[in-house]
């Protein structure tokens, strides 16, 4: 036989033993996830304390979703946990509603921490940083302003915690909240079911795979490497960390309960920008993903796999492709209704289309990664080198909103909206401004800390009634929301507007 002859045995061999290891993830990550996840929450022992938490919340402007995120912090069934609320801009309309929560749950220990500081190329970790330095609990979480957490969510990963001291992060697994759209649809799909997969699976077999949206870490093992400030030089912070504490001899494991994203602003032109970004950053700390990402997609995989087995043992290219589409499609049915244990939120039919666009677009995102290897966060342009680190190169102030970064934690407000909607939106609130003045002035303070300590200790089973006068509550809260957004657009373009309407409080520094 000729060297070609080899070659093409060779690479045949090749692609169909990766496509069998392709499936044994396929069943490892549906055992797991249904032994895993959503577990019942067992108490501990009356005799044995609950660990005190800091709760790290980094902040950057609002989203419709806000309130009721936060809100879900104030109410959790734990004992003793402290909210450190970040804030980089003192000019930012989150902080009324950090005030307006702190003030309508004194007995919850919070705090506001305004201006960030500098300890390197990454935006949330200097957000974070003064937070961090004024955590007063052994154990830290870090939780993005796009989580809603479930009252027992701190319960579970503390005992996974506990019940091992050799388990130093305890992480949760990237998931959705139930919400109305096709955007909605696509990032449930490509949460509950891609990204389950490679989360499960790494997990079960001690490969590093964190996300840092929601994670438990002992504060004493961040110390041993510097403290927080220490991957400063990375933007993904969340995958140093959990490299440093496996390197420094601990563990990491995943909570039973997924993270729940319920972000107020949800449009597949974001998302996309969003999984771009990401696959930059893999591709960066992990090189070798150049060539394996591709080869992980259905219907990539698929090709070579039908090629393989034509080639191999003479069978129907054509019928073997389209089965090992529908067993992986049936495959990310069942994945992706264990991770939501319950009714889902669209039918079949959106299924398969929300299933057929992530599938097509998920080898057209990597493209556009490793064409354009810069990353667009926020207003500012990276570049990595490989093995992670980061360097600012210029802004995107002069980009236009779709091209500007979309962050977990951040809602931009489109400056190309028009003049007449501007107008038209100021009129409609503006009514009601000395209204709002009042109620800012009622909450303001002129402290760059500000602090609510509780009067009593948290109870374990403590319950909490919202009563209707909280509903109105929050109704004002949003025309607050949407004065300081309408404001700052305001603000932008003068020529339209002279006069400056900011009614935002004033923080000394």
């Amino acid at each position: 036989m000729s060297a070609m002859i080899y070659t093409l045995y060779g690479f045949a061999i090749f692609f169909f033993i990766f496509w069998c290891g392709k499936w044994v993830i396929h069943v490892l990550a549906l055992a797991y996830g249904k032994y895993k996840l959503h577990k019942k929450t067992h108490l501990l022992p009356n005799d044995v304390p609950y660990p005190s938490v800091s709760i790290l919340k980094p902040l950057m402007g609002v989203d419709p979703n806000l309130v009721s995120n936060l809100e879900t912090f104030f109410t959790m069934n734990y004992p003793t946990y402290e909210l450190l609320f970040c804030i980089e801009d003192r000019n930012d309309p989150a902080i009324m509603i950090v005030k307006h929560l702190m003030e309508k749950y004194p007995t919850v220990d919070a705090q506001l921490f305004l201006g960030g500081s500098n300890v390197g190329v990454n935006p949330k970790i200097n957000n974070m940083n003064p937070g961090y330095l004024a955590a007063k609990y052994e154990f830290i979480m870090i939780s993005d302003s796009g989580i809603r957490m479930k009252e027992d969510t701190l319960l579970d990963m503390a005992q996974h915690m506990t019940d091992n001291s050799k388990i130093a992060l305890v992480h949760q697994l990237p998931f959705t909240s139930d919400r109305e759209g096709f955007a909605a649809t696509f990032e449930k799909i490509f949460f509950g079911t891609m990204q389950s997969r490679i989360y499960l699976v790494s997990n079960l077999l001690g490969i590093i795979c964190h996300t840092g949206m929601s994670s438990l870490m002992r504060k004493s093992v961040i110390d041993q490497f510097g403290g927080l400030k220490t991957f400063g030089c990375y933007l993904a912070e969340d995958f140093f960390i959990a490299k440093r504490i496996m390197d420094a001899g601990y563990k990491i494991t995943i909570s039973s309960q997924p993270a729940i994203q319920n972000s107020g602003v949800c449009d597949i032109n974001s998302f996309q920008a969003r999984l771009t970004r990401w696959a930059k950053l893999r591709v960066a700390m992990v090189p070798t993903l150049i060539l394996l990402e591709p080869m992980a997609e259905c219907l990539v995989l698929g090709a070579f796999a039908a090629w393989s087995v034509s080639f191999l043992f003479r069978w129907d290219s054509l019928v073997f492709y389209l089965c090992h589409i529908l067993l992986w499609f049936l495959s990310d049915w069942i994945l992706l209704s264990i991770v939501q244990n319950g009714t889902l939120p669209f039918n079949k039919f959106d299924f398969v289309v929300g299933w057929l666009f992530r599938e097509l677009s998920g080898p057209y995102l990597l493209f556009l990664a490793l064409w354009n290897p810069e990353i667009t966060w926020r207003t500012r342009i990276y570049k990595l080198a490989w093995g992670g680190k980061a360097y600012e190169c210029s802004t995107t102030a002069d980009l236009p909103y779709e091209n500007k970064g979309f962050d977990d934690i951040e809602m931009n407000v489109s400056d190309n909206k028009s003049d007449m909607q501007l107008r038209e939106g100021i009129q409609v609130i503006s009514g009601d401004l000395d209204t709002v003045k009042s109620r800012e002035s009622a909450i303001s303070t002129t402290s760059s800390v500000i602090s609510a300590e509780p009067s009593h200790q948290h109870h374990l089973h403590h319950h909490r009634s919202f009563s209707s006068s909280s509903l109105l509550d929050n109704n004002k809260h949003q025309q607050i929301i949407r004065l300081h957004q309408l404001q700052q657009q305001k603000s932008n373009i003068s020529s339209l507007f002279a006069p400056s309407m900011s009614s935002m409080p004033k923080i000394k520094s």
